[in-house]
């Protein structure tokens, strides 16, 4: 990021021309397994591998934890989205800017994604007035019935916007 990011990095545009069969949200979750390729081809120990990530890193994260069992634990600040209960599914594929999707998410359970992560660890934070993703945590009844068929996923919501947590 910063003054190694291109302008316009986020615009999705280019990628859909090339790749019209790709979701942008793929490519950029399968570029961790491929980066944890990498790693253990360099002679890195991949055997105790922690994703943290904020907002689109957090996003990141869930999904690749649930597609890559190398993947130990994550933290997802500010990344999980309630998509049964996003006011505005469809900007997860706007025509503009980041289209992580080529069609709107719109019934995609965001839970079932979760759950793949299990029976590894996840720690999925979220705030209550978070203006960019806006449905943050599930509704209760399904988070506290979710928690107990998978006691290795926890959440913390605190009182704020999309950020990390302050003391």
């Amino acid at each position: 990021t910063g003054s190694r990011q291109p302008e316009n990095a986020w615009d999705t545009a280019k990628f859909y021309e090339d790749y019209p069969t790709w979701s942008a949200m793929g490519k950029d979750v399968s570029e961790v397994s491929w980066l944890l390729d990498s790693l253990a081809l360099s002679g890195f120990n991949i055997d105790d591998v922690t994703l943290i990530g904020h907002s689109q890193g957090a996003i990141y994260s869930i999904y690749a934890a649930a597609t890559d069992v190398r993947i130990d634990r994550i933290v997802a600040n500010a990344g999980f989205v309630d998509t049964l209960r996003d006011p505005q599914p469809d900007r997860w594929s706007r025509e503009s800017w980041y289209r992580g999707f080529r069609e709107s998410p719109v019934g995609l359970d965001y839970l079932e994604i979760v759950a793949a992560v299990a029976p590894r660890c996840a720690l999925l934070i979220g705030y209550d007035s978070d203006d960019v993703l806006v449905a943050t945590t599930p509704e209760l009844d399904r988070l506290l019935a979710f928690e107990s068929l998978f006691p290795t996923i926890d959440w913390l919501v605190y009182t704020g916007e999309h950020a990390w947590p302050t003391v």
